[in-house]
């Protein structure tokens, strides 16, 4: 009964809870990965000769809240950071993360008090989406975003030349490549489009003008809303607040330069679902988010994805895209 209720109360606070929440029991408390609220509980006993004694019921309703505020500490403490790193582990090496931890668990929101006869307890809230990536992170920290061009890319360079067999006959070759990518599709398609587009402004103007049509068509009616990562098949991954986003070359595409955890108003990274039907209708990422499959995780970083160069160079390249990551809007849809 006390866990019905305490859901309902976090339904009120902080939204809709549905079914496939990514929600994380452990002990006297639970992280929702979803959502990112993080609730623990404190209980203690009522002595048969304190029932009816209201100033005793108080001292141990108080009691039942510092037992709270402790479990919710061991919860917030026990977080992974990234793939390398804990909550804990920052404190231990940093006293300025230790107050501002302490500082944000103090600010946890009563959502429960209950008083069954025997037992009085006390559920807090934290919402690790207001402060706590700023309270965790020293100042100095960034992860580098790769910044390089397309058209220097070598393999595509190389397959190129090799499929081009000289010179003489490139003009042939393209047409009919750009026939063929009238329709843009996939990430990509979109990819190959551009790499080929940046090799025809140097040799047909005209096709190039053809093929940037389908790009920005493409383009236009793909304003994606967020940032959907169907992690589903990657059953060794771990949750993480600060997952790392990485391409075939291991190389960090988020988060980078262009997401700033110095800003005041920043959120969490990313937030996890079991479904990609609930996904789709978080307000993070609604209502049109571009799905990019991830592949594996990385070596021995289980926090860490790695999804597909095309994937990860659109990430990169697109303004449109760039400013949604910027935003945080990012989501990834878990095993279950």
């Amino acid at each position: 009964m006390r866990e019905r209720i305490a859901a309902l109360i976090l339904c009120l606070f902080y939204g809709t809870v549905y079914a496939e929440d990514v929600l994380l029991k452990q002990g006297a408390g639970a992280v929702n990965w979803t959502t990112g609220i993080v609730t623990a509980t404190g209980v203690t006993e009522i002595p048969d000769s304190l029932i009816n004694n209201a100033s005793a019921k108080r001292a141990l309703t108080n009691k039942a809240k510092l037992m709270a505020y402790r479990n919710l500490a061991e919860m917030v403490a026990g977080i992974r950071i990234t793939s390398t790193t804990t909550v804990e582990n920052m404190m231990l090496t940093s006293d300025s993360v230790t107050a501002k931890v302490d500082a944000l668990i103090r600010g946890a929101k009563i959502i429960n008090t209950e008083d069954n006869g025997d037992l009085i307890s006390v559920t807090l809230a934290f919402d690790t989406n207001t402060g706590f990536v700023q309270a965790i992170l020293p100042e100095e920290y960034t992860l580098a975003i790769p910044n390089r061009r397309l058209e220097n890319n070598r393999a595509f360079m190389s397959a190129m030349w090799s499929k081009l067999n000289g010179i003489t006959f490139w003009p042939q070759v393209y047409a009919d490549e750009v026939d063929s990518m009238a329709t843009i599709n996939t990430v990509e398609e979109l990819m190959y489009a551009k790499r080929l587009y940046s090799w025809l402004l140097k040799y047909d103007k005209d096709l190039a003008s053809a093929l940037l049509k389908n790009i920005e068509t493409f383009e236009k009616q793909n304003l994606f809303t967020g940032i959907l990562i169907d992690a589903r098949d990657i059953t060794d991954f771990e949750l993480a607040v600060i997952p790392t986003i990485r391409n075939l070359k291991g190389e960090k595409i988020y988060p980078g330069e262009i997401y700033s955890f110095s800003n005041g108003r920043m959120k969490r990274p990313v937030s996890y679902d079991f479904s990609m039907k609930d996904a789709w209708k978080n307000k993070r990422i609604a209502a049109h988010p571009l799905e990019i499959k991830a592949l594996h995780t990385y070596e021995n970083r289980k926090s860490d994805l790695v999804i597909s160069n095309a994937a990860a160079e659109l990430l990169i390249s697109n303004e449109h895209i760039k400013e949604v990551v910027k935003r945080a809007s990012v989501m990834v849809v878990i095993a279950n």
